[in-house]
C-alpha cells in the first residue's frame, strides 16, 4: 500500500508504471471519473475508450461481451462508482489474465472488498479516508514489479514503496528523510 500525492487525478502514472511503451490500456468509460482517467493516460500510452453511447455519458455499464478488450493490454481501468451519473460496478468483470485497475474514490472503505481481484486500486483520499491531495494505491506486488516506460525516479512507485511512500529515499541507517 502506497500513500501517494497529488490525489486520484494524478494516477496518471499508472500507465508509465505499469505499461510498456506502445502497450495499448483498456479503460471502460461510465463517466465522468472514467473519463478523467482516461484523458490523463493520454500521454503515455496508446488506448482504447469503450462507451455505450457516442457524445453522451452513460448511465449503465455496457455489456461485458461489448468491450473488445485488448488481449496484450497492460491492463483494465474502470472507475468502481460513478457518483456523479450514479453509475456503479456492483459485480466486477472477468478480464481474464489481464489486471484489473479500478478507481474507488468514491467508494473505498465503505464496504468489504476483495482486493486479490485487483491488479490495483486507488482513490483520492479525501472522500473517505483523509486530507485533500492525498491518494492511496494498493498494488499487487508482480504489477508492481513492470518496468514500465522511462520516468522520474518521483514518479516510480517501486521507488515510493522502498521509501516507505515518502517523497524522497531514505538515508541508509540513519531513519531520518533525506533533504
Amino acid at each position: 500500500m502506497l500513500f501517494t500525492s497529488g490525489g486520484a487525478t494524478t494516477q496518471a502514472l499508472l500507465p508509465l508504471n505499469f505499461a510498456a511503451a506502445g502497450q495499448p490500456v483498456d479503460y471502460v468509460v461510465t463517466g465522468h471519473w472514467g473519463k478523467t482517467a482516461l484523458k490523463a493516460g493520454q500521454a503515455v500510452c496508446r488506448r482504447q475508450r469503450r462507451r455505450q453511447q457516442r457524445g453522451r455519458w452513460l448511465r449503465s455499464i455496457p455489456a461485458r461481451a461489448s468491450w473488445n478488450l485488448s488481449p496484450d493490454a497492460a491492463y483494465v481501468h474502470i472507475t468502481a462508482n460513478e457518483t456523479i451519473h450514479g453509475v456503479e460496478f456492483r459485480e466486477l468483470p472477468d478480464t481474464g489474465s489481464v489486471p484489473l485497475i479500478a478507481d474507488f474514490s468514491s467508494s473505498i472503505a465503505s464496504e468489504p472488498l476483495d482486493i486479490r481481484r485487483f491488479g490495483a486500486i486507488y482513490a483520492g483520499a479525501q472522500k473517505n479516508l483523509g486530507p485533500v491531495g492525498i491518494g492511496v494505491l494498493i498494488v499487487d506486488r508482480q504489477l508492481l514489479e513492470r518496468a514500465g516506460q522511462p520516468r522520474a525516479d518521483i514518479f516510480d512507485f517501486r521507488s515510493q514503496l522502498k521509501a516507505e511512500s515518502m517523497s524522497t529515499p531514505r538515508r541508509a541507517g540513519t531513519g531520518t528523510c533525506s533533504a
